[in-house]
């Protein structure tokens, strides 16, 4: 009997643990959101994240080269002799161990933004044969390729990897920047009931919070309230 009665107070406590779990991974998910990408393994030492409905697919006889449209970050460690080779419509990029984020705006923009190592850019051989120039993009810097050229910058978008590791800093922000920024990583629209509400200013961080716990956030801040609707926010009031 002692036995029986101990096993099963075992399996009670094992069932308790089990339930914490359950329950702290739900109260989690509702505080934690997963943002609007799919990962994606694209060789065994490099990780692409796609953005929406983003498309990627094998280009050619080699097992490193693909070609894409849409918004992708991609994390690769590559050897140097065997980079992974990417395609758009407009460019070609290069790149062995890198992080970085490529987006095909158009048939004939594409735009690289590296967050460590070193991207190489070029035009799509087959669609520009005429077009040789190559840049090679470092940490901190974006390369952008139109049919007219190529640009070398340095990169001044503090939230080009916002929808990537939703991790959202604003400091002294525009809230009609801030309205993009959600647009862009979560999919709300925010619509301003009054055009004053757009030059209010945000000043806050958040890190893979939900949409409505930011918004909550912001419009108790400002002295705003607001009305969602579906993926649709409203906000009403003015700003304090």
């Amino acid at each position: 009997m002692n036995f029986n009665r101990k096993i099963t107070r075992r399996i009670f406590v094992a069932i308790l643990i089990i339930s914490g779990l359950f329950v702290g991974q739900f109260l989690l998910n509702l505080e934690i959101d997963t943002g609007l990408y799919t990962t994606l393994d694209l060789t065994r030492r490099t990780t692409a994240k796609l953005y929406l409905d983003t498309t990627i697919k094998p280009y050619g006889k080699e097992k490193s080269e693909f070609s894409i449209s849409g918004i992708t970050y991609f994390e690769s460690n590559e050897l140097e002799e065997e980079p992974i080779i990417l395609y758009t419509n407009s460019a070609k990029i290069a790149a062995s161990k890198a992080m970085f984020t490529v987006e095909a705006k158009d048939d004939l923009t594409t735009e690289v933004v590296v967050a460590s190592g070193e991207v190489t850019l070029s035009y799509h051989p087959k669609n520009y044969p005429n077009k040789r120039t190559l840049i090679k993009i470092m940490a901190g810097q974006k390369g952008i390729i139109k049919a007219k050229g190529i640009v070398q910058l340095t990169n001044d978008n503090p939230f080009y990897m916002a929808w990537v590791n939703l991790d959202l800093v604003f400091n002294h922000t525009r809230l009609s920047e801030v309205a993009y920024v959600l647009r862009k990583v979560y999919g709300y629209e925010i619509v301003f009931s009054d055009p004053s509400q757009k030059d209010c200013r945000v000043s806050q961080h958040y890190v893979k919070k939900r949409t409505e716990k930011i918004i909550a956030a912001i419009a108790k801040d400002l002295g705003l309230t607001y009305q969602i609707e579906e993926k649709i926010i409203t906000l009403k009031g003015s700003c304090r």
